[in-house]
């Protein structure tokens, strides 16, 4: 329960066992995937310090990265941090990924500057995400990591299709009974209220699920062992609160686990448990982070990131409307609040 299925860096993790790239999480143009962008970049972030690239510096009030070595790094992660840092050797946290921040005082010289900021920021984030996503993927093939995915076969998909077909009409039934019953009689039976519901939810929840085997395709045998180990591992570490003391003593690598853990947005429960039993890292910057509460500050910069993103598609349609202000802009989350940990 505590042994690390495959470890290796998170996004090759979330590449091969979940078919989850960066292109599809591009902030820009968001789309329905089982892992979360900003986690990925915290998990990275994360990973790369416990591995001793970077580093934290003294000033625990305004926490800053510092990037010591590139020794071991991976192409992708050597453009993952200079999309991260620029060029810069150190950077508060707060101001990573400030790149692809959109100055709020180009929303004051007019519609053109800001389209132009906004498509230069979107061209500029697109192009790090294919780049990293290219060299993920050759990083899986060079160590012939399994191939855990097949294309869906057209009977699943048919199954899919009449699935959903199925839905809309008990949905369309639904509303039309409601509605003939209500006008006709004045009633309201809550049982085909209950059935519209349900109904719209399992469409809606099928539509995502077309939509994401037909991009990723379906899991084939060894694939749905190996996702079988990763999931059993993360609601693992979700439920690490929940552990018997005994429990606890068996794990051994918790910086890893802290790693993984950001991946699958729990950190902060692995963080609170560490506290709890003062458990310490060899690592100083990783102990840091559990106990200086840095686990917030790489919260609000990776959702700040999330923000430029949007921002930049916001900005690269602007138009003032009739008679509005080309005043003000988008924020880009700012540093987004310190509350709710990844």
């Amino acid at each position: 329960m505590y042994e690390i299925p495959q470890d290796l860096p998170p996004m090759v993790i979330a590449s091969n066992v979940y078919s989850v790239d960066l292109t599809e999480l591009d902030p820009t143009e968001r789309q329905a995937t089982s892992l979360k962008f900003e986690n990925l970049v915290q998990a990275t972030l994360l990973d790369l310090i416990d591995r001793g690239n970077l580093v934290f510096t003294d000033d625990t009030k305004q926490p800053k990265l510092q990037r010591v070595t590139d020794k071991g790094l991976a192409d992708f992660e050597k453009e993952f941090l200079k999309m991260a840092m620029g060029n810069n050797k150190q950077l508060l946290v707060k101001n990573l990924f400030s790149d692809f921040k959109i100055d709020d005082k180009i929303y004051n010289s007019g519609e053109k500057a800001v389209r132009s900021a906004g498509n230069r920021v979107r061209k500029l984030l697109k192009c790090y995400l294919k780049l990293i996503t290219e060299n993920i993927h050759e990083i899986i093939e060079r160590e012939q990591l399994p191939n855990n995915y097949r294309p869906v076969a057209k009977k699943e998909l048919l199954c899919l299709y009449l699935s959903m077909l199925l839905m809309n009409l008990i949905v369309f039934a639904s509303l039309g009974i409601l509605a003939w019953i209500f006008l006709e009689y004045g009633l309201v039976f809550y049982q085909f209220v209950v059935s519209f519901f349900i109904a719209g939810g399992m469409l809606y929840y099928l539509l995502r699920k077309c939509k994401m085997v037909k991009r990723d395709g379906v899991l084939n045998e060894e694939g749905a062992e190996n996702y079988y180990y990763w999931k059993s591992f993360a609601n693992m570490l979700h439920e690490i609160a929940h552990l018997k003391d005994t429990e606890v003593e068996g794990v051994i690598l918790w910086n890893r686990l802290l790693v993984y853990a950001a991946m699958f947005n729990c950190a902060d429960k692995v963080t609170k448990t560490m506290k709890l039993r003062k458990i310490t890292i060899d690592n100083p910057s990783m102990n840091a982070f559990v106990y200086q509460d840095m686990v917030y500050d790489f919260h609000a910069s990776s959702h700040a990131f999330v923000g430029y993103g949007a921002a930049a598609n916001s900005a690269s349609s602007f138009s003032v409307s009739s008679g509005g202000s080309s005043g003000g802009g988008f924020s880009g989350g700012g540093g987004g609040g310190g509350g709710g940990a990844f």
